[in-house]
Parts: C-alpha cells; structure tokens; sequence
C-alpha cells in the first residue's frame, strides 16, 4: 500500500544520503593523505622539493563513486546534496570538467528546483562553474533559480551569490556592478530576514563607496610611531594605503 511506498522511499533516501556522506568523508580523509608530504615539509626548500604524482589524485577515485550515486539517486531529494559534492569538486585536479558540470547542473534545473537543498548549490555553482561553464550559462541558472525556486532561503542564495558574481568579476562593466546593485537591493528587500541578506551589507558598502571615482571613505588609524591620524588628513594629496594582516 501507500504506507509501504512511503517507508521504501524513505529507507532509500536515508540509504543515499549515508553513501554521500561516506563519500565526503573518504575523500576528504584521501586528500588529506595525498597532501600529507607536501604538509609534512615544514620549510619551503622541504616543500619545493616534494613530487606529488597528480594522476593519483584521489578524485580519480571518489568523483566516479560520486557519479554513479547521482545516477541512482535520480530524481530523489537524495541526490541534490550528491550533485553539490560533484559542483564542487569536480575541478580539483585541474581538469575543465565541463561536461559533468553541464549534466550535473542540468540535472539540479530540470529535477529539483522545489527542493530546499538547493540553497546549497549557488555558491558552487558561483566559484567552481564559471571558468569551466561561462558566466553567462552561470548567471543563466541561478536567475532561473531565483524565479522558480519556490523557497525564499534558495532563491536569497542565488541572488547573492548572482550580485557577488557580478561584482568581483574583474571583467565587469559599469552596467554589470548596476545590475548587482540592483540584485542587492532586492535582496534586502525581499529577504531581509535571511543570512543572505546580512553578508550581501559589504558588498553594498563597495559597491556604493569604494568604487573608481567615488570619494573613500573616512578612517582613523594608528602610524609605526603610535599617532593618531585620519586619512582625509591627506586629501588633496596622492596616497597609498596598504592592507594586511594575518588570516
């Protein structure tokens, strides 16, 4: 009966979901073993002198596991965290895997856009895909997430990382960093009550101040002798202001 139906498909989600994270946590574990050498070497002479036989990669291994289980967990709620793993990682050795990018994010748009997990897909979709799939087929998906995504959580995702795309493009126009605005500011409005919404704040502050043209602006700090000085102390004048520290 229906109630039979029910537990099958919840013993197989479960199922699914155990495997993915078995394969997470086998290949963190093997990529942790792999680089092992190189993290043994404590100095950089030690280090430069470490051979690491890329063909060996551990993604070798576990990214094929990967695929296979997308492919039986299709069209379950089970595959989308499966389908993130693959956005995410297919591209660590190096090799443009833009086919797999293409069926794996095609996969996600056509199977499971009523799905909540997808609120974790935008920001691989936004640092892994776009050298291997385009900006434009990128920006494609995450418009097409953020219309017909029917959770707000996932649609505030894709707008952020929609706007961040836009604006740490180096290769932006003017009307690229206008339509980011624009993607932030509806994202305040719309969802300000997501975590989306409060990290989008710094962007907006470049966005709206620390762009070509624009006055910087103001800040007090402290020089090498322990003075006190504010930089528009130094306006009219040419200035060089350097930022660093350790992360």
């Amino acid at each position: 009966g229906l109630a039979t139906c029910l537990a099958t498909y919840a013993e197989e989600d479960a199922r699914f979901a155990a495997e993915t994270e078995a394969i997470s946590k086998g290949y963190e574990a093997a990529l942790q073993a792999f680089f092992k050498p190189l993290e043994a070497a404590k100095t950089d002479e030690a280090q430069s002198k470490v051979e690491i036989d890329w063909t060996k990669h551990p993604l070798k291994e576990w990214l094929p596991k990967a695929v296979d289980l997308a492919e039986r967990a299709k069209g379950t709620e089970a595959a989308v965290p499966v389908l993130a793993w693959i956005l995410t990682h297919a591209a660590e050795t190096g090799d443009p895997p833009k086919e797999i990018h293409e069926t794996t994010l095609r996969a996600l748009i056509e199977s499971h856009l009523a799905s909540p997990l997808l609120e974790r897909v935008p920001e691989p979709l936004h640092y892994y895909c776009v050298w291997t799939l385009g900006r434009p087929r990128v920006e494609e998906a995450l418009a097409t997430i953020v219309e017909k995504s029917p959770h707000a959580a996932v649609r505030a995702a894709a707008l952020y990382h929609a706007a961040v795309l836009l604006t740490e493009d180096p290769e932006s126009t003017e009307d690229d960093r206008a339509r980011a605005q624009g993607h932030f500011e509806r994202l305040v409005e719309e969802f300000g009550g997501t975590g989306w919404a409060k990290r989008a704040a710094g962007y907006v502050f470049d966005l709206e101040n620390l762009q070509i043209g624009k006055t910087v602006p103001d800040f007090e700090a402290t020089d090498v002798e322990g003075g006190k000085f504010k930089l528009s102390e130094f306006r009219g004048k040419v200035v060089v202001v350097k930022f660093w520290g350790f992360w």
